[in-house]
């Protein structure tokens, strides 16, 4: 038992060291060691960085296996040794400015339709009920009818390198820092759930210290969004205020500023996740805190 308990603690941080070097937090970012950690946590047992291993290489049927717990033929190529190109992870997509106010940019082929499922996968048994916020209190975790759809955020040692590099991707699409990413967050809308118009910035603008915490990079200042499905009827992103309603293709993505050039809240980016009509929707957001540039 000691044993195991050992073998899991040192899965578990090789897993840890993987995310913070991919993500450049504490240590500078480097890929090429967030692979190796993620390969020891391979060699150590995780399930999970086997799968991401897979992913990452490209055998996307290993990966959706693994993930399941399945495990693979004894003729598969195996997942540690196998070659991971990480500049196509990397390559950055086509985008198009939709809207100069508020700034709305579309962007084509995000991710593939692999991907977008193993997110799904990693998503579907951590959903909770979605909260709401309160910007002029700071007030989190407020559950009302105004939000009835369901959700799940990835942090500390449930994130993967799958998504470290779409996170990756999209600091430089943005032209935003990594530091100042909050965790990435799936959503998920049944028949009828909806989240009526709302703002994504979290600091009030009216606050005598904003200007302040606004110099320090703490207002959310930037929306990421990534259609992970697109077999359901009903669900556009709306933007009531300019008379916009986004239905993304699965694997295309939309990302628009929360705030205007000098930092105060745009309140044209208002939107909304109208209701579901049929079938179900998934959603995955990336939130970015910092200043506009």
């Amino acid at each position: 038992m000691i044993a195991s308990l050992e073998t899991e603690a040192a899965d578990a941080d090789a897993a840890r060291l993987a995310a913070l070097n991919a993500a450049g937090t504490g240590v500078p970012q480097d890929w090429r060691a967030a692979l190796e950690h993620l390969r020891r946590a391979a060699r150590l047992g995780s399930g999970l960085a086997l799968a991401e291993l897979a992913a990452l290489a490209g055998d996307w049927e290993a990966a959706h296996r693994l993930l399941a717990g399945e495990s693979l033929p004894s003729s598969s190529a195996d997942p540690i040794s196998a070659a991971i190109d990480l500049e196509k992870w990397l390559a950055l997509p086509q985008s198009v400015t939709v809207s100069e106010n508020p700034r709305i940019v579309a962007v084509t082929d995000v991710a593939g339709a692999d991907f977008c499922e193993w997110v799904i996968a990693r998503s579907r048994s951590k959903l909770a009920p979605a909260p709401t916020g309160d910007r002029r209190t700071g007030e989190r975790d407020i559950y009302s009818s105004e939000r009835t759809n369901s959700h799940c955020d990835f942090r500390g040692a449930e994130a993967d390198l799958v998504l470290a590099a779409l996170r990756a991707r999209i600091a430089v699409l943005t032209g935003t820092r990594l530091d100042g990413f909050e965790s990435i967050h799936v959503f998920h809308y049944g028949v009828g759930q909806e989240f009526r118009p709302h703002l994504d910035a979290t600091l009030d603008s009216s606050a005598a210290d904003y200007p302040v915490r606004y110099a320090a990079g703490h207002q959310r200042v930037l929306t990421f969004l990534l259609a992970l499905n697109d077999d359901f009827d009903g669900g556009e992103t709306d933007f009531p205020m300019i008379g916009m309603r986004w239905k993304g293709r699965r694997g295309r993505g939309l990302f628009f500023w929360n705030v205007a050039a000098d930092g105060a809240i745009d309140r044209s980016a208002v939107h909304a996740g109208r209701p579901v009509t049929r079938g179900e929707k998934w959603m995955l957001s990336q939130w970015i805190a910092g200043r506009r540039p």
